[in-house]
């Protein structure tokens, strides 16, 4: 592609993702909004909390202040924050506004994955695994772009769910594939993809990654012919340096589940979880008033994908999806949005090893991906055979997936939103959030009661009783008014390791960490006032560095491994 092609394509990249971004303007008044989804005042929430940080600190700390209640919690140790909530953190200082910051970073994200799935998809075609024509491999990627990154799933993340991690996967998905099929098909010329795209999702969304890893290894399964010494060499290089890139985001939450009794995410019961996407009927909505019957692939990824089977019942030898690589690609799209409903049989798939997806709509994330390629493949294979009036039929349907961010506005604007809130105390002001979804239990240490965090209860020579602090940065200021000099204390803290206990003139106080995981000193010192500092672990040093420098040497080496390569 020439310079000129590719500034022309990069301007009408950033011109869709001004049109996908429509549903947060609303322009009877100039002012920006947002659905109150699910997963909003969580994320909002985290996002206030990294402003603080940096204001305060200037970088992210691993334990931080945390929702209206402004008690101590570990989310930047368990929640991935370095492609989402930082980002979003630092557009957010830049503009002054969280509605502002998060309406710049949808822009940047779609324009990423368009970027991410032309390129993608581009690359793909290039394998030769499908009998494309030269004129479908010219428009295919640029069809694929487009459906993928206006597709409902995606849709209803970033504006109904205010899914951060989820809405900002699609832009890795593209590149993990292309890489990967590079190692068996093209010598593993794509493998930085892989490498980096792979790293990028474990920094953004971990249930995605453990669903990604297991389809790569379905895929795997299913390349068995294509095995070779070469192939596992990439693989297990690619592999490497992925998990030595994603050392900073997992060692750190490692340690401290080895630390602590620590509670794990939210397990829901996946027949319950298939309710949410509901039957096979729901395939067809698109952004439904009713509560979860948009948690689909939505109808234009289905129908699409209806026109590529039709396409391999017809006859014809240089039908598109007859060939081995075709067939799969269709039997797997149709398996992955069967088990996005409720008709797929998930009570056999209870308390198995797959519970940990949460609920089988996340699936729809693949699915998408899938149904995608099919809906471009689809499109491309009908537009060629219409040629003379191919123009015309490519402008019809890019003006179809246009409109549905209009659709999608008119949707928000009749529901209940979000518009002026700049602050976590705001939500709870609000009154639509409750005090559940204004708190965050996950990850804490285990404790019968998880509330006491919540409510700064701790234990003064054991009667239960309210013992103040107040965070900032990664320091937690204890007010000592109600203790005793000599007094068994446990402070409503977690005991995070790299947690350390100072007095008021900076010595180190002794204390123990108790069962329930709380900080324990059994002679609380006569003093004004005693501060609890979350300090970074050596491990969590040694696993910045060790990601750090491996961003740095990676290039380098891949440079010299592919120059070594072609000899």
């Amino acid at each position: 592609m020439t310079f000129k092609k590719t500034i022309s394509l990069l301007g009408l990249f950033l011109v869709i993702s001004f049109i996908y971004t429509l549903p947060m303007l609303r322009l009877t008044s100039p002012h920006f909004q947002l659905l109150q989804g699910d997963d909003l005042a969580f994320h909002f929430m985290r996002t206030f909390s990294m402003t603080d940080q940096l204001k305060e600190m200037g970088y992210p700390t691993g334990v931080g202040n945390f929702s209206p209640f402004q008690y101590a919690y570990g989310v930047n140790l368990f929640y991935p924050y370095e492609t989402t909530v930082l980002p979003l953190a630092l557009l957010t200082m830049a503009v002054g506004n969280i509605f502002k910051g998060y309406y710049l970073y949808v822009l940047l994200l779609t324009f990423l994955t368009l970027l991410s799935a032309y390129y993608g998809m581009r690359y793909f075609l290039k394998l030769q695994l499908l009998p494309l024509s030269d004129k479908g491999m010219k428009i295919a990627p640029f069809i694929f772009a487009v459906v993928y990154s206006f597709s409902q799933y995606r849709l209803v993340n970033i504006f109904m769910r205010t899914a951060l991690g989820e809405g900002t996967a699609f832009v890795f998905l593209p590149l993990i594939m292309a890489g990967f099929f590079s190692l068996f098909f093209d010598q593993g010329k794509k493998k930085s993809w892989l490498i980096f795209g792979m790293a990028g999702l474990i920094y953004t969304h971990f249930v995605s990654s453990l669903l990604v890893v297991l389809f790569l290894v379905i895929c795997l399964l299913l390349l068995m012919p294509k095995w070779s010494v070469t192939v596992w060499k990439q693989l297990i290089f690619s592999g490497a340096m992925a998990a030595l890139l994603s050392a900073f985001c997992l060692v750190p939450m490692l340690e401290q589940m080895q630390h602590l009794d620590i509670t794990g995410a939210y397990q829901a019961s996946l027949v319950e979880g298939a309710q949410m996407t509901g039957s096979l009927a729901y395939l067809f909505s698109f952004v439904s008033p009713e509560k979860y019957s948009y948690y689909t692939v939505g109808i234009f990824i289905l129908i699409p994908y209806l026109g590529s089977l039709l396409l391999f019942f017809l006859p014809g030898k240089k039908n598109l999806f007859r060939n081995k690589f075709g067939f799969l690609l269709l039997i797997m799209t149709g398996l992955l949005i069967f088990m996005t409903t409720n008709v797929f049989p998930w009570d056999y798939l209870e308390d198995s090893f797959i519970q940990i997806i949460q609920f089988p709509f996340r699936l729809n994330l693949l699915a998408t991906l899938l149904g995608a390629v099919c809906g471009s493949l689809f499109f491309a294979e009908v537009l060629t055979a219409f040629s003379k009036h191919s123009g015309l039929l490519i402008t019809v349907s890019l003006l179809l997936y246009l409109a549905t961010p209009l659709l999608v506005s008119q949707y928000l604007t009749s529901q209940k939103i979000m518009e002026k809130y700049t602050t976590a105390t705001d939500l709870q002001k609000d009154g639509y959030y409750n005090e559940v979804s204004l708190s965050m239990f996950d990850y804490l240490p285990k404790i019968a009661d998880p509330y006491e965090y919540l409510n700064k209860q701790g234990k003064i020579n054991q009667e239960k009783t309210t013992i103040d602090y107040t965070m900032t940065g990664n320091r937690a200021k204890v007010n000592t008014e109600k203790i005793v000099a000599n007094s068994a204390v446990e402070l409503p803290l977690a005991g995070y390791k790299g947690v350390t206990v100072k007095d008021s003139d900076g010595k180190d106080l002794s204390f123990k960490v108790a069962k329930n995981g709380k900080i324990r000193l059994t002679k609380f010192p006569k003093d004004k006032f005693v501060t609890v500092i979350y300090q970074a672990t050596l491990l969590y040093k040694v696993s910045f560095f060790v990601s750090a420098t491996t961003l740095i040497l990676l290039p380098i080496i891949l440079k010299f491994r592919n120059t070594r390569g072609s000899k």
